[in-house]
């Protein structure tokens, strides 16, 4: 057996080797051996190479960092903190992000990043992320603001989203039934019943479409109908069981609604209109809500929710296809965290009591969003399993490119 640099191999070696956090808990161990490789004499672990103890780095808050590391200290990237290899101590000064960067986990490493565009979602019947990565469930159906450019900066093109949940039929569950768009005065309107066609204006058209003003573009993109603005501005969604706006980084601090204020910090997303903290996301959604068409909000003294083990836990086991490290979505896991999306497809598979048609469609909306982060995914679909129904004289394909289209321009 090979082994790193100044360690060597034990067939029954310490199960607690020492290291530079806590260099005597060979002598403390009770654990049984196990085999593998051992630190040789004189050195100790500091990560996973054997280092001498005076090349070892530092500790703090429980934490061990290499001998010469930096890192941000706490969530708001308000300090900087290198581990001095010399006096082994961590040395911590304030610090700010960039103009052009923000602060957040970008593939696990807390710091400042260039600021890219976000992406707000509703994922399954009632799993909400906002712009700044917060995710709440909120069940509730009616007509609520989903995001919206906030404040008076007349230097950012207007947009409202709006949308609209109610009650499914066959199970208990709330599904998307419509969605709002205001564009610069371009009103969209999008319909579960009739996603066919589009309304722009009152006026109905088919898709693909396109209008000059605005420069907005409306097209059927696999599964999904997709808007997209020039000013980067994107709406993509099956119109039941899932929508992603995403923003580009300048609408950062500008927005409000169920998707948050977008300006890099998920703790306080549940902000009122008048600056006061909700505190919970019943209370938030409510200050969200569109009053003014008479819609019942069924959900108004709380909704269905999946409680009962003896159905949540198969609902998982089922929805596993998203996290499985060895399975057809791992190489999107880096880049998308599956947590959420299996998190919402357990809840949906439980209250529709198995429905095969809700975990296919709960898994479809981790490979969309997989596909549209440029990310390669495996097959996971068969002809036993999630097979797509396709109209005439079409056929299924995991990774396709659109086909020309002729656009209609207004």
């Amino acid at each position: 057996m090979a082994c790193p640099t100044h360690s060597h191999y034990e067939l029954c070696g310490s199960s607690c080797p020492n290291s530079c956090a806590e260099p005597n808990l060979t002598a403390s161990c009770q654990t049984p051996c196990q085999e593998g490789c051992q630190c040789d004499q004189g050195f100790v672990l500091s990560g996973t190479d054997c280092v001498p103890p005076a090349q070892c780095g530092c500790t703090l808050e429980g934490r061990y960092y290499l001998a010469g590391e930096t890192f941000w200290e706490g969530e708001d990237c308000q300090r900087f903190c290198h581990c001095d290899a010399s006096t082994h101590e961590v040395h911590c000064s304030n610090s700010s992000c960039g103009p052009e960067e923000g602060c957040g986990t970008l593939k696990g490493t807390l710091g400042c990043h260039p600021l890219v565009p976000s992406t707000c979602q509703i994922l399954g019947q009632s799993q909400y992320i906002t712009f700044d990565g917060k995710t709440y469930d909120f069940p509730g159906t009616c007509k609520y603001i989903f995001s919206e450019l906030c404040g008076s900066l007349e230097t950012l093109p207007f947009f409202r989203v709006e949308v609209r949940k109610e009650n499914a039929l066959s199970t208990p569950t709330s599904v998307i039934s419509e969605v709002f768009i205001l564009v610069n005065g371009t009103q969209i309107h999008l319909q579960k019943e009739n996603p066919g066609p589009v309304q722009v204006n009152g006026a109905t058209f088919t898709l693909p479409l396109s209008l000059n003003t605005g420069g907005i573009l409306l097209y059927q993109d696999g599964f999904h109908l997709t808007l997209q603005t020039d000013f980067g501005l994107v709406l993509t969604s099956d119109l039941a069981h899932s929508l992603f706006l995403t923003l580009p980084p300048n609408y950062m601090g500008h927005t409000c609604g169920l998707c948050g204020n977008f300006n890099g910090n998920p703790r306080d997303d549940f902000q009122l209109p008048k600056g006061s903290p909700a505190g919970d996301p019943v209370t938030y959604s409510a200050s969200e809500r569109k009053p003014d068409d008479g819609y019942k909000d069924n959900c108004a003294n709380g909704c269905a929710a999946c409680v009962a083990q003896e159905q949540l836990v198969p609902a998982k086991a089922q929805c596993w296809i998203l996290q499985d490290p060895q399975g057809p979505f791992s190489s999107c896991h880096m880049e998308i965290d599956p947590e959420p999306f299996a998190s919402a497809c357990a809840n949906d598979l439980c209250l529709s009591m198995g429905s095969n048609r809700i975990l296919c469609l709960t898994i479809q909306i981790y490979a969309a969003a997989c596909q549209r982060a440029n990310v390669t995914i495996g097959a996971w679909r068969s002809p036993t399993f999630c097979a797509p129904q396709c109209p005439p004289h079409s056929h299924y394909e995991l990774c396709a490119c659109p086909p020309h289209r002729s656009w209609l321009c207004l």
